[in-house]
């Protein structure tokens, strides 16, 4: 879906970007991370055409976007910033049509459409649609930023550290939904954090970089078994490594499945798609030792155990 290669971008001499090819594939969730500088948002602002590279070639579905217009570009990319930027004398509502009236879809599709979008982000239509950005809470108008990003159904949905003003407990959220919407939509979101455990939990493939330059581009499971470099090893966390596997694995690849001789385990179920972590916490609030595991329909498929979740 987005090809960069070899995009130079300068500032005063130094590389902001310098040199950077990697390719990031269709329906995936692709997160950069690094330190402040690094050149993870000039990135996006490059794939979006707000800036043009010195050198170097972008491509989208194939495309060359300096070929492109650029509002003709971004119809089809949804922008999502930590600052959200809703116009505060509109209401939800309006703030979510902005992009579908100026495209001129008919009333009756936009207000489906918001409506439609304030379900997905667990906004209940009757309550929010006629709120102002200044009676919702923190979390609730991110959520109805990245509603107002999905509103014209783009194919692509670029989030420049949206969640880095939160609270810890609003922003686990919101990176579950984030994971639960790109799971249901099939978006190429390309997800800008500083927060190496946030890169890990959302990405499907992760994007090292430092001082301009591409470090590691790998999915979260090889970067912590297999750090490039020292600088990978030590923002990763060094020793604290093993306990970020925890957040990373997921229950499917550690379970035994029914049948194996595992014998039984009862009590609440856990989904093949969660976490080791959340295994773990289930288990040490549960006080069990074993969990059985489910399938996103409820259908019992396995048993994961406590000595399950040491081997990493």
């Amino acid at each position: 879906m987005i090809e960069l290669d070899h995009v130079v971008k300068r500032y005063g001499g130094r590389g902001a970007v310098d040199g950077l090819t990697l390719d990031i594939e269709a329906r995936t969730l692709c997160t950069f991370v690094g330190p402040s500088g690094c050149g993870k948002s000039t990135t996006l602002r490059l794939i979006n055409a707000l800036i043009r590279p010195d050198q170097g070639v972008i491509r989208i579905d194939g495309k060359d976007i300096a070929e492109l217009k650029p509002e003709t570009l971004r119809r089809g990319i949804g922008y999502v910033i930590q600052s959200i930027g809703l116009f505060p004398h509109w209401n939800v509502a309006d703030n979510i049509g902005t992009v579908p009236r100026l495209l001129r879809w008919p009333k009756a599709r936009i207000e489906a459409r918001i409506d439609e979008l304030l379900h997905l982000l667990r906004l209940d239509p009757g309550e929010f649609r006629t709120k102002f950005p200044h009676q919702l809470s923190g979390g609730q108008q991110q959520r109805v930023g990245v509603a107002r990003a999905l509103a014209a159904d783009p194919n692509i949905v670029l989030m420049d550290e949206p969640f880095g003003a939160l609270d810890p407990p609003t922003r686990e959220a919101l990176q579950g939904e984030i994971r639960r919407i790109q799971a249901e939509t099939k978006k190429t979101i390309v997800f800008v954090t500083h927060d190496m455990d946030e890169a890990l939990r959302l990405g499907d493939r992760v994007a090292v970089m430092q001082s301009g330059k591409l470090v590691q581009f790998a999915t979260p499971a090889e970067i912590l078994a297999r750090p490039a470099n020292d600088f990978v090893r030590q923002f990763v966390g060094g020793a604290d490594m093993s306990i970020r596997v925890l957040a990373v694995a997921r229950v499917a690849e550690r379970m035994a499945p029914d049948g194996a001789g595992q014998g039984q385990a009862r009590g609440e179920a856990i989904r093949e798609d969660a976490s080791l972590k959340e295994a773990l916490t289930m288990m040490m609030t549960s006080g069990r030792d074993a969990l059985p595991v489910i399938d996103q329909e409820g259908r019992r498929l396995g048993i994961i155990r406590l000595g399950d979740l040491a081997h990493l």
